[in-house]
């Protein structure tokens, strides 16, 4: 398995500094991990990843901070991310952020 890290602060979600992103092949199937670490604005919040390609959605629990990527969403050239968290009637989105396929 191949681990995706992130950063999320806020409303913001990128790319973790050192993670490698390149060579992410197209078609993999609950191979690729998302790997998020959340700055303390997300503390006791639910939070699900919208996880979007041009041929599907999914959206999945975040679990301990990591969710699996199935492969209705790792079809073609790029997928994008979005978490959601929701917390006493309060809901927050980060930006969408796109990762490159080959």
């Amino acid at each position: 398995m191949r681990d995706l890290r992130f950063k999320v602060s806020g409303q913001t979600i990128e790319k973790e500094t050192g993670c490698d992103f390149t060579g992410i092949a197209s078609g993999t199937d609950n191979w690729l991990n998302l790997v998020f670490s959340f700055d303390a604005s997300w503390a006791g919040m639910a939070k699900v990843v919208c996880m979007r390609d041009s041929n599907g959605v999914e959206t999945n629990r975040v679990v301990n901070g990591k969710v699996a990527i199935p492969s209705s969403v790792t079809n073609g050239k790029f997928f994008s991310i979005q978490i959601y968290g929701k917390r006493n009637g309060q809901l927050v989105s980060t930006n969408k952020l796109f990762i490159d396929q080959t």
